[in-house]
């Protein structure tokens, strides 16, 4: 077992300026392939819907993971990556998400063979 880091964004729409979150995350897992697959989950896991006090609707939507990596070396302080972004094409941004989790699926997928 190794620990590795994803990628993990999130849509969070509250009809507004969209905007995106994107957390680096980590798990523990054989391989690449597997901490890709865990990270999904995570990642579905954690959609959720809620009203704010003004009772305005705020939704956090999985978009995909889209990079994973080994991580050689956990130390006292290493820092794990979180970033909300502001995005004008909200459409071409998750595109961009998609086409590269597909990339990393395939790129898994073919190594496995």
């Amino acid at each position: 077992m190794a620990w590795y880091i994803a990628k993990i964004i999130f849509r969070i729409n509250n009809g507004g300026i969209p905007q995106f979150d994107e957390q680096w995350r980590l798990v523990r897992c054989r391989n690449e392939e597997e901490a890709l697959l865990k990270a999904r989950v995570i990642g579905l896991n954690e959609e959720e819907l809620f009203y704010t006090d003004e009772m305005k609707t705020v939704e956090w939507e999985f978009v995909n993971v889209v990079d994973v990596a080994l991580v050689k070396d956990i130390h006292d302080g290493a820092a794990v990556y979180s970033q909300t972004h502001e995005d004008d094409n909200a459409n071409l941004y998750v595109r961009r998400a998609h086409e590269r989790a597909a990339g990393l699926r395939l790129l898994y997928h073919n190594q496995g063979q």
